[in-house]
């Protein structure tokens, strides 16, 4: 067998040469505490300071004994059930990467109906980069068309530009409204009765989940904000929208990401997709392109459905309107039912209340 460390069909396969340095250094410490010990016969019986060289030979020689039978029972023992271990797990995360393969197939193919025209993009879809595409700095003043769809979708792009060092996804969305662009944007409710049912599927305490539906809610609300500061003015020439939707009947089974280049002809489209699977780790959430006119047809008019008939309305804003609208009466159920509960989240956020958000509605519409 090689010296090369690999992984076999049962498990690790390990090199040799850390056995035979492990010998050669047990044989090593033993001999020197032997030495030790042999050393005190030979220190004079008359020497004034013999006790104390006595006792130093038989202190560095009982350490050396020591230190042997110590690294002994460490690699034949602890390190090796170490290592027993970590082959345990490997192979555990071996066959649970297989099995959610296996699922992914099974599910576009029962449930989806899709079995062609996917491209893996990459093998964990929250860092996949091409995410971002649409707010790159080679693409800030093009108009397109931005559809998005995931349980808590704000606040993970927020997360993923900021991981990027880009600039902040209110900015962006603001700037990109302002040359033209079209937003559609769906995410889970945060009184949803299903997140019990979400906290289940991607194995994550309750309060982590309506903790990243706070910040997604929070993004809306400072979103709203700045574009009444900025006041993006309608023109005949540029078309922009804004819809914001919040989604409630079920557990979103799908993560839907779509860009279209409104200027290049035919309109070049790409969309994105991901699926929460039950207790996945996070290193096995891959991302897919799709590809087939068909299946691309399929995931839109899924978005579609969760959009016209499932969804609120929550923020809002396409010409010839000349002020942005939120849904000021369901930001205050929602955040009366956090104040109620956890105060202490609302605070983390930092969501403005809404008597505050009101008065700011009502002086904007005195001075338009």
């Amino acid at each position: 067998m090689s010296d090369d460390i690999g992984i076999g069909s049962t498990g690790i396969v390990k090199d040799k040469s850390p056995k035979s340095y492990l010998n050669l250094k047990l044989v090593l410490l033993i001999v020197l505490g032997i030495v030790s010990f042999c050393l005190i016969a030979f220190v004079p019986s008359e020497y004034p300071n013999r006790e104390l060289i006595v006792k130093i030979l038989e202190t560095i020689g009982a350490a050396f004994m020591v230190a042997a039978v110590v690294s002994f029972f460490y690699e034949n023992y602890v390190r090796k059930e170490s290592e027993e271990k970590f082959s345990r797990d490997l192979a555990e995360s071996l066959m649970k990467s297989n099995e959610l393969a296996e699922n992914i197939a099974n599910k576009l193919v029962n449930k989806y109906h899709i079995s062609t025209g996917l491209r893996l993009l990459c093998s964990n879809r929250k860092s996949c980069q091409a995410y971002s595409s649409w707010a790159k700095k080679d693409v800030e003043y093009f108009p397109q068309i931005v559809r998005c769809l995931g349980r808590s979708v704000l606040h993970q792009i927020n997360t993923d530009f900021q991981n990027r060092g880009m600039t902040d996804l209110c900015a962006i969305m603001v700037q990109k409204l302002g040359c033209g662009s079209h937003f559609s944007i769906i995410f889970t409710y945060p009184l949803s009765e299903y997140l019990g049912q979400i906290a289940v599927q991607e194995d994550r305490p309750l309060r982590e989940i309506q903790k990243d539906l706070l910040n997604s809610l929070k993004i809306c609300v400072d979103l709203y904000l700045k574009l009444q500061e900025v006041k993006i003015q309608p023109n005949n020439q540029m078309d922009f929208s804004l819809n914001i939707y919040l989604y409630s009947k079920s557990a979103i089974q799908m993560c839907y990401h779509e860009v279209e280049d409104i200027l290049v002809s035919p309109i070049q489209r790409k969309i994105i997709v991901g699926f929460y699977l039950d207790h996945h780790p996070d290193f096995i959430q891959p991302a897919f392109e799709v590809q087939d006119p068909k299946a691309q047809t399929y995931f839109n008019e899924y978005y579609k459905n969760i959009k016209m008939n499932e969804s609120i309305l929550f923020l809002h804003w396409e010409q010839p309107e000349r002020v942005p609208k939120l849904d000021i009466k369901t930001y205050e159920t929602i955040y009366e039912n956090f104040f109620s509960t956890d105060r202490d989240l609302l605070k983390d956020i930092g969501l403005i209340e809404p008597k505050v958000l009101q008065q700011k509605i009502n002086d904007w519409t005195l001075s338009s």
